[in-house]
């Protein structure tokens, strides 16, 4: 199952679950209103139903609305954890710990060409574990011999 959500099955157990608690109250305040009606205490008896029936909806509400929290916390945290996979595959020290460096001029820029340097310049070398400063001898592009 995807992110929290439940199965097709479960969601039809559960829709019917729902539909036969909802018959079997609706038959129990019936069966109630009779016997009230039946012995005179109409009135007295009918709110009692109805502060049960009350109680029970708000008992059902509050599990859904606790099973709901569930399935929100658990897409949240499924949310997170790609957000955190995300962030983690752009960290460039986990790119430099690769084997790879990153080089920028005087200024601090990075350099992203060869074009770019002039033979003399320095620049600075970083690596996942440490910099160097070093100085251009030669420059040859792709292409050139």
């Amino acid at each position: 199952l995807g992110r929290g959500e439940l199965g097709r099955g479960e969601l039809r157990l559960e829709i019917a679950q729902r539909r036969d608690e909802r018959d079997g109250e609706t038959l129990a305040v019936e069966a109630e209103r009779g016997d009230a009606r039946r012995h005179g205490y109409e009135g007295d008896q009918e709110r009692r139903v109805q502060r049960e029936r009350a109680a029970v909806r708000l008992q059902a509400l509050a599990a859904r609305l606790l099973r709901a929290q569930e399935v929100q916390h658990q897409r949240t945290l499924l949310t997170l954890q790609g957000m955190e996979q995300r962030l983690a595959a752009l960290d460039p020290h986990r790119v430099l710990s690769r084997g790879y460096a990153w080089v920028t001029n005087e200024a601090g820029q990075p350099i992203v060409s060869a074009r770019a340097l002039q033979p003399g310049q320095q620049v600075q070398a970083v690596w996942s574990d440490g910099r160097a400063l070093a100085q251009v001898l030669q420059v040859h592009s792709d292409g050139e011999a």
